[in-house]
C-alpha cells in the first residue's frame, strides 16, 4: 500500500462532500465518538468518519453489523496503522443497503459472521473498498442449516462496487455441497458487477471468487492464489464465473489451487490477456474463453500464449513473482491498464510488459520457452531449484506438481513431507 493515499484522497473527498460533516471516532474519549456504532447513528448522508487506530469490537461498545448510511466514508485517520474492526461471529461486521454510494477506506475487517457476508455485506449498493483487509471472517451453519448464499469475505447482492488495493484472505464456510454461492474470498449474486484492482486473495476457503449474477466482473493487476488446504476437493478454484456478461481479466495471476484456475458457465465470456493461470486440475473450464498472450498450464489457443512454467520465485511460500530467466518476463503485449504493478512498482520495466500480476527487475530477462519436464525430484532437506536431478531437488511435492503442466513422474526420498 502507498502511504501517499491518505491525504490527497482526503481532500478531494472534502472537496466534493463541502457541505457534509467530518466526524472523529476514537476509542477512550478526546473525539466527537468512542464508537463507530454512535457514530453511525449520528452521521447523515454523505458525512465522513475519520477513525483513530485502535480495535473496535463489543468489548469496546459496538453492536454489528454496522450500517452505513448514504453517502457515508469511514476513512482510517492514519495511514500508519489500520483501525481493526473486529465482529461479533454472528453478523457481518458492516451492512450496506440500498445505498447510491459508499467508502470504505484503510481499515481491518475481521471476526464477521453471518448467512450474507461474513466481511462486508452489500445489497443493492454502489460503493467503494479501498486499502482494506478483509479477514479471518467465517460462517459455520448449526443443525440442518441450508443455504445457497455463503460470502465469506464480500458478498454482494444487486451491487456495483469496486476493490482496490483490498487483501483479502483466511475467510472460512463450512464448505457444503448444498451452499452452491458459497466463496470464501467474494461472492456476486443477483444483479452485480464488481472491479478489482491491485487486490490479493488468498488462502481462502473456497473459490477465490464466486459470480453468480447478471453483471459484469473486472480483474486488473490482482492475485487470486490458493485456497485453504482444508476445502472440499469438489471446490477451492480461482474464480467462478457463471453469468451471461464479460470477465475481464488483465495482468492478473491465479495461482495454486488445487482443483483448477478459471469455471466459466451460463454463456458468459472470459477474457483473458497478459495473465497467468496455473494451478492444479482444469485451468480454464467450460467454455466463452478469448485468450492471448498470458501462460496457461497446459495450455490455449490465441496469440502469444504460453504453457511452459512461469518459474515462481517461491510458490510453496506463497511467492508468486517471477524469477530471473521466467519465460513471461517480456511476453506480454501492449500498454497496461494500469501503471503500476501489484507491488507498487512501474509497470514495463523492459522490453515489454511481463504476464502476471508482478512486474519484474529490468535487468531480468526470460529465457526461451522449453517444454515441460517429464521427470522431477523431491527431497528435504534441499535447496536445489530445478527439480531435474537428485543433486538439485525440489523442497516440496507442491511445487514439483505444479511444475509438471502434463503426464510425467515424480520422484522422492523418503522422509516426513
Amino acid at each position: 500500500m502507498k502511504n501517499a493515499w491518505f491525504p490527497l484522497f482526503l481532500i478531494g473527498w472534502l472537496a466534493v462532500c463541502s457541505e457534509s460533516a467530518t466526524w472523529t471516532v476514537r476509542g477512550g474519549g478526546g473525539s466527537d465518538f468512542e464508537t463507530l456504532s454512535a457514530a453511525l447513528g449520528a452521521a447523515s448522508a454523505s458525512d465522513t468518519l475519520l477513525v483513530a487506530p485502535g480495535v473496535y469490537d463489543t468489548t469496546t461498545g459496538e453492536i454489528f453489523p454496522l450500517a452505513l448510511s448514504d453517502g457515508v466514508a469511514i476513512i482510517a485517520a492514519s495511514s500508519d496503522k489500520r483501525p481493526r474492526l473486529v465482529g461479533d461471529r454472528e453478523h457481518p461486521v458492516i451492512r450496506c443497503e440500498r445505498l447510491e454510494g459508499f467508502l470504505l477506506d484503510g481499515l481491518v475487517i475481521e471476526g464477521g459472521g453471518g448467512l450474507d457476508g461474513a466481511g462486508i455485506s452489500c445489497a443493492t449498493s454502489v460503493g467503494t473498498i479501498r486499502n482494506c483487509r478483509i479477514e479471518k471472517n467465517f460462517y459455520y451453519p448449526e443443525g440442518e442449516d441450508l443455504t445457497l448464499t455463503l460470502g465469506r469475505g464480500v458478498f454482494l447482492d444487486s451491487s456495483a462496487t469496486t476493490l482496490r488495493n483490498c487483501w483479502i484472505s483466511e475467510n472460512r464456510g463450512p464448505g457444503l455441497p448444498m451452499s452452491i454461492f458459497e466463496g470464501g474470498g467474494m461472492v456476486c449474486f443477483g444483479v452485480s458487477s464488481a472491479t478489482l484492482e491491485g487486490c490479493t486473495i488468498t488462502e481462502n476457503h473456497n473459490d477465490g471468487i464466486r459470480f453468480f449474477a447478471s453483471g459484469d466482473l473486472t480483474l486488473i493487476n490482482s492475485l487470486i492464489a490458493k485456497t485453504d488446504p482444508s476445502t472440499p476437493q469438489s471446490s477451492g478454484s480461482g474464480l467462478a464465473f457463471f453469468s451471461e456478461g464479460i470477465c475481464r481479466i488483465q495482468s492478473s495471476s491465479i495461482v495454486g489451487h488445487l482443483t483448477g484456475g478459471i469455471s466459466v458457465g451460463f454463456g458468459g465470456t472470459c477474457q483473458i490477456k497478459n495473465s497467468i493461470v496455473w494451478n492444479l486440475g482444469t485451468e480454464l473450464n467450460g467454455e466463452g474463453y478469448i485468450v492471448d498472450h498470458s501462460c496457461i498450464r497446459g495450455g490455449h489457443e490465441g496469440e502469444g500464449n504460453l504453457e511452459t512454467y512461469p518459474q515462481f520465485v517461491a510458490p510453496a511460500n506463497g511467492d508468486w513473482r517471477l524469477s530471473n530467466g521466467s519465460p513471461c518476463i517480456d511476453s506480454g503485449e501492449g500498454s497496461s491498464l494500469s501503471a503500476m504493478d501489484l507491488d507498487g512498482v512501474d509497470r514495463v520495466r523492459g522490453n515489454e510488459i511481463d504476464m502476471g500480476a508482478y512486474e519484474s527487475p529490468e535487468d531480468f530477462e526470460p529465457l526461451p520457452a522449453g517444454e515441460p519436464p517429464t521427470k522431477l525430484y523431491v527431497a528435504r532437506p534441499a535447496t536445489g531449484k530445478s527439480g531435474d536431478s537428485w543433486e538439485d531437488p525440489l523442497s516440496t511435492l507442491y511445487e514439483a506438481l505444479l511444475r509438471i503442466a502434463g503426464e510425467g513422474e515424480i520422484w522422492i526420498r523418503s522422509g516426513k513431507y
